[in-house]
Order: C-alpha cells, then sequence, then structure tokens
C-alpha cells in the first residue's frame, strides 16, 4: 500500500502536453510547467486510500482546461503517476487545438523560417527533426508524442509549411538549405543536437552533418534515407519489378515521352499502396497519395512526380559521407518501406558503430503506419548512446 514516504519531492509527468517536472509546493500539492501549460497536482496518501486531483490550465492567465479526480487504493506512486499522465494525454488534444498557436519564426536573408520549440525547460541534447520531401513540411503533433525527455525543435524548410516561398528556385542550391538548417540550430542552442530526419529529411540532415563537421551534432537518426537520387530511382525501380505484371514498364514509357496517363497514375497507387503506406487500412491514403499535385518546391527540386527525378535534386548523392560518420547513427526503415533492405544495409554497414531498425509491417510512412516501434527505437536509441 502507497505511503506518505513513498511520495518523493519532484516526479515527472510525462503527456503530449509536454514533460512536467512536479515540485512540491506543500504537503500534498505540486506544480509543474511546460510549453504554455500548468500542471497542478493534489495527492493525498491515507492508511485506507489514496486521492489524485490534477488540473491543466494555460501559463497565460491560468485559463483552465479540465480537472480530474480519483480516490481508491493504490499500491505503487507510479500508479498515481499513470492516472495523472492518462488524464492529460486525454484532455490534452482539445486543450492544445484550442490553445494559441505555438509556432514561432526565425528571420533570415532568404525569408522567415517556421519553427517550434516543445520542452525547452528540461536539460539534456536537444532533439531536432528535419522533414522530407523536400516540399513537406514539419509536425508538432507527432513531436508531441514521443514525449522525449529534452528540448525537441521542429522547423518547415524554405518554400516549405508555414515558412516563407522560395524567392529564385533557379539559383536555390542544396548549399541554401544547409545554410538554413545551420541558422535554424545555432538559435536554438549554444551546443550540439540530435538530428532526426526522414526521407530527404536524412540526406539534408548528413549533408548539413558533414558540411559543417559534426561542429554541432552529436548524433543522427537517420529514417527511410534519401542519400542518392541514383540509388532512389534504382530502388524505386527493383520496388516495380518486384510488383510483377507491366508496371515497370508502364513507368518506363512514361518516363521517355514525359506523358503520364491513367495507366501511369494507377501504377503510382498500387506502389504507393505496397511501399508508401503498406498496412491495408491506410490504402485509402495511398490512393489520394498518387492523386495529388505536387507542390512547386517538390516540383522545382526533383521532379513532376515520384517517379521522375529531373529537378535540381537529380544529381544528389551523399552516400559516400556515410563512412565518414563519427557520432552515434540509428538507421531506420520499414520493412515494405521504398527504400530497399539491401540498401539500408549498405548504408548501414558503412558506417562504424551504427544501429539498426526495421519496422515491422511498415512502409515508408512508418512513424504513421507503427508509431510505438518508430517512438520505442528513437527512445532506445538516444538512451543506450546517453545523448
Amino acid at each position: 500500500m502507497l505511503s506518505p514516504l513513498d511520495v518523493p519531492e519532484s516526479f515527472t509527468v510525462r503527456s503530449v502536453a509536454g514533460i512536467f517536472v512536479m515540485q512540491r509546493l506543500s504537503a500534498t500539492e505540486f506544480e509543474g510547467r511546460a510549453n504554455a501549460f500548468v500542471l497542478d497536482v493534489d495527492l493525498v496518501v491515507r492508511a485506507d486510500a489514496t486521492s489524485v486531483t490534477a488540473a491543466l490550465s494555460g501559463d497565460v492567465g491560468r485559463e483552465g482546461f479540465g480537472t480530474v479526480s480519483t480516490e481508491g487504493k493504490v499500491s505503487f506512486f507510479e500508479d498515481a503517476v499513470a492516472v495523472i499522465s492518462s488524464w492529460v494525454d486525454h484532455v490534452a488534444a482539445e486543450a492544445i487545438e484550442d490553445y494559441a498557436s505555438d509556432v514561432k519564426y526565425l528571420d533570415t536573408p532568404d525569408g522567415r523560417i517556421a519553427y517550434w520549440g516543445y520542452n525547452t525547460h528540461l536539460e539534456g541534447t536537444p532533439a531536432v527533426f528535419v522533414h522530407g520531401g523536400p516540399g513537406g513540411d514539419s509536425n508538432p503533433v507527432k513531436a508531441r508524442r514521443l514525449m522525449l525527455d529534452r528540448p525537441v525543435y521542429l522547423f518547415d524548410q524554405m518554400g516549405c509549411g508555414m515558412s516563407d516561398p522560395i524567392k529564385d528556385y533557379d539559383a536555390w542550391h542544396i548549399d541554401d538549405y544547409i545554410r538554413q538548417t545551420d541558422a535554424v540550430i545555432s538559435h536554438v542552442t549554444d551546443g550540439k543536437v540530435i538530428l532526426i530526419g526522414a526521407s530527404w529529411g536524412a540526406g539534408l540532415s548528413l549533408a548539413y552533418a558533414s558540411a559543417t563537421k559534426y561542429a554541432k551534432v552529436a548524433g543522427m537518426v537517420l529514417i527511410s534515407p534519401f542519400l542518392s537520387s541514383r540509388k532512389w530511382n534504382e530502388d524505386m525501380d527493383e520496388n516495380l519489378r518486384s510488383m510483377g505484371g507491366d508496371y515497370l514498364s508502364i513507368v518506363e514509357k512514361a518516363r521517355k515521352n514525359g506523358v503520364f496517363g491513367e495507366d501511369f497514375y494507377r501504377t503510382l497507387e498500387e506502389y504507393n499502396a505496397r511501399f508508401l503506406f503498406c498496412r491495408k487500412e491506410f490504402r485509402p491514403y495511398a490512393l489520394v497519395s498518387a492523386r495529388e499535385e505536387p507542390n512547386e518546391t517538390f516540383r522545382r527540386l526533383c521532379g513532376p512526380n515520384d517517379f521522375v527525378t529531373d529537378g535540381k535534386l537529380k544529381d544528389f548523392d551523399v552516400s559516400g559521407k556515410l563512412s565518414e560518420i563519427d557520432v552515434p547513427v540509428l538507421f531506420m526503415c520499414g520493412d515494405s518501406d521504398e527504400v530497399t533492405i539491401p540498401r539500408i544495409m549498405e548504408y548501414y554497414s558503412a558506417v562504424r558503430g551504427a544501429r539498426l531498425s526495421i519496422v515491422a509491417h511498415a512502409g515508408h510512412v512508418l512513424a504513421l503506419e507503427q508509431f510505438d516501434q518508430y517512438r520505442d527505437a528513437i527512445r532506445a536509441f538516444l538512451s543506450e548512446n546517453k545523448l
């Protein structure tokens, strides 16, 4: 049975709203702050029962988002914390949606970069997420759900999401993205960071780390990595070949003629349903994504669709930089990823001491299809390497 002696002076509540380090205010009262939220807890331990009352409010004006109270027998202190964490997660989605936008902007010579910062009150090496695309955007909700015990930052690359458009695509180069990545990192911390890059974001992360000689990089997580346009295209053709039928010949004909008809898009639908989203429940996503018109940034940097790379990144290749990596690195991909298993093994084998996680029942968008495996692999990597 839980006793008053089991309750520490401080404890941590992990939730999608933030990581709250609860400090004792009185014999029973605790308070913690994170990401513009305040969590108040009243924990009364008696011989016959333990009562837990928690209230979540906004840091500005202390607008309340809800209160929960429970009473009963609690055998372990962790049970009381679990009750609080579960309740905060329950109300947090609505609270976060209703709260003021937490996006911030960094002014650069190229324009404004949108970025987000969570759990910045914590110590530890910050994690910086680098999104894919090019032309994608950040996912603040996913970053919150990881509940990492460290500062976490995300940013929209120029020409993406909430950042300003690229002014001159003809003059834009990978070096511009490297420079902007450095601007964000230098703005949020004076120290080193862990880069967590997915797809094109993995390629940009490696390009940045190599260009800056790892001066600000303590470790990297490279997810479904796009490290070479040539190798990426080879993997796509191998995947099309594995599908059987005439899928590959349809794509090759469309590439040659520059005509993308109904057969081509049906092929792209089936490809996405096997290698982008491989689980049956996500098939509708695959079909929609095959028909979506790519945005300007993707068209100018990659090409008119996923099967044609004739844009600014047509000669992009940082795979030769893998052997230079001298920080802890985790490679991750789905077992049905666009990045083939032989390719991820090639990348993994090139880095001494690297770790590898192949996520079961997942395609290229593995963080959506298998979030728990995605989260656990990242957490384990950070923990084992004491990052």
